[in-house]
């Protein structure tokens, strides 16, 4: 069954989140921030904090730490880049990175050629052929791939198919934001060429047309009803939660309703019961995190 990744911005918090079955943590350190995709100092654990969180990683063996470095530099020489991973490497002996760039892999690699890499979201791999492409430059250099927030189910059905051995990660809660990344500024439609300036929880600030909200909803980044369909493939490790400076409270609840609604997978009868306790649940539980088939149907 899928395991829960959390996002960790202190380190106090996480015994208790593990006692919640959360499986996996990803953070951000503030030496890298250069490196990472989110300045906000309140995503970033200090160097200290690291410490203290791989001190609980040793009594916890089972948990997973996964270091974040989302960023495709532009501001940092190579040479610098090179210096801040060789310390980051010298200091710190994550589970994994997640890392966009290909330099940033690439220089991981020299450094420490066993290093274990999960392909970051912003990569944008939205189907098949881009996922030839990484493997093509990159061989055997990444072992998960997680996926952007706003793909679709036929898109990862395709990818799976077609590489069926390689872990796969799931946005599953997300932080008000339906289309990000690639999509902040304009549609993954090849057929919708339109302008969308920033697309979020302030959408209903917008007169958007109805056609158009209807795409922006149907590739929102919360698939929990989607689950069903893949809770009988190994390869799909990891539901992600994404919310780098909510408060605790709020990832506590994210955590408890992600286990709920697993729990129920393995009672429920068929995929219309599950997907009706998923949308009774998330307007109960989490009503922050919307998806369609809450928002048009409830």
């Amino acid at each position: 069954m899928f395991k829960i990744l959390v996002p960790l911005w202190n380190w106090f918090d996480i015994e208790e989140l593990i006692n919640l079955w959360a499986d996996e943590f990803y953070f951000w350190i503030d030496f890298t921030i250069w490196l990472n995709k989110r300045d906000n100092p309140k995503a970033q654990i200090s160097l200290e904090e690291v410490k203290r969180v791989f001190d609980i990683k040793r009594k916890y063996t089972n948990i997973k730490f996964f270091i974040t470095l989302n960023e495709a530099p532009i501001n940092i020489s190579q040479d610098e880049i090179y210096k801040l991973l060789q310390r980051l490497l010298s200091l710190i002996n994550p589970d994994a990175f997640i890392v966009r760039d290909l330099y940033l892999i690439k220089v991981l690699r020299q450094i420490k050629p066993d290093v274990k890499i999960h392909l970051s979201s912003l990569s944008q791999i939205w189907n098949r052929l881009a996922l030839d492409y990484f493997f093509e430059i990159l061989w055997d250099s990444f072992e998960r791939l997680i996926f952007p927030r706003d793909i679709t189910w036929i898109e990862i059905y395709e990818i799976i198919r077609n590489y069926p051995n390689l872990e796969y990660e799931i946005f599953a809660i997300n932080e008000r934001c339906w289309n990000v990344d690639g999509l902040c500024s304009s549609l993954h439609y090849s057929g919708k060429k339109i302008w969308v300036p920033f697309i979020c929880y302030r959408e209903y600030s917008y007169n958007w047309p109805e056609d158009l909200k209807q795409i922006i909803f149907n590739r929102t980044s919360c698939k929990v009803c989607g689950f069903w369909r893949f809770k009988d493939i190994d390869s799909v490790i990891s539901l992600k939660i994404v919310w780098r400076w909510a408060t605790y409270e709020q990832i506590k609840r994210n955590v408890i309703f992600l286990r709920k609604i697993l729990d129920f997978i393995e009672l429920a009868e068929n995929e219309i019961e599950y997907k009706n306790f998923c949308k009774f649940s998330l307007n109960r539980i989490n009503r922050v995190n919307r998806c369609q088939h809450c928002e048009f149907n409830v």
